[in-house]
């Protein structure tokens, strides 16, 4: 880990986990106001939002990030999932003309035993997630859309570099970030930004 994180008082940590806690709690209240499914479906959108919440900081963990910008952390991820719960219910031409129709195709043949058919022009593993997803009781525009949370990430990917601000020379690396999240943090970088 490298020394370049200045300190950070305990009292901006404790605002900024605050904050971001009560964003967080602010996006399970919008899975509650989704337009497609029930109770059932919405809780599982909460907690699968919170899931992506928790795995995020357990990243920034593992990679050594000090406690005190833990706390932090929570203020980008929290209005990150809030972000991304908004536009869940949003309803794009790809998913209206094409993915609907495979995810109904993966249900109504048996999920993964329809792998085998000649359906869309996705990549097989694409295929295998639309599989996967005719077996959950999440409607599929937000299965679909919480499982490109994960595959977003990629989009916050840094090149290699020298130093621990990376190419950019500002802490964040090339990722953007706000504050000081070496690129040596890159895996949590991806899925923080994935979650925009």
């Amino acid at each position: 880990m490298p020394d370049s994180f200045p300190p950070l008082s305990r009292t901006v940590s404790v605002i900024c986990a605050a904050v971001g806690c009560a964003l967080l709690a602010g996006a399970c209240a919008c899975a509650f106001l989704l337009r497609l499914g029930g109770l059932a479906q919405h809780v599982s959108v909460a907690v699968l939002l919170l899931l992506y919440a928790a795995l995020a900081l357990f990243l920034l963990g593992r990679a050594k990030l000090p406690a005190s910008w833990l706390g932090a952390a929570l203020l980008p991820i929290g209005l990150a999932i809030v972000l991304r719960v908004l536009c869940l219910d949003h309803v794009t031409y790809d998913y209206r003309d094409f993915l609907s129709q495979w995810a109904a195709f993966f249900r109504d043949n048996g999920g993964f035993a329809a792998i085998k058919q000649p359906i869309g022009d996705y990549n097989v593993p694409y295929l295998y997630f639309m599989a996967a997803i005719s077996y959950l009781p999440v409607p599929d525009l937000y299965a679909i859309k919480l499982f490109s949370l994960r595959r977003n990430s990629g989009l916050g990917r840094a090149p290699p570099d020298p130093g621990p601000y990376g190419p950019s020379g500002r802490p964040g690396g090339t990722a953007g970030l706000p504050g000081p999240f070496p690129s040596a943090h890159r895996g949590a970088q991806r899925l923080l930004l994935g979650t925009v």
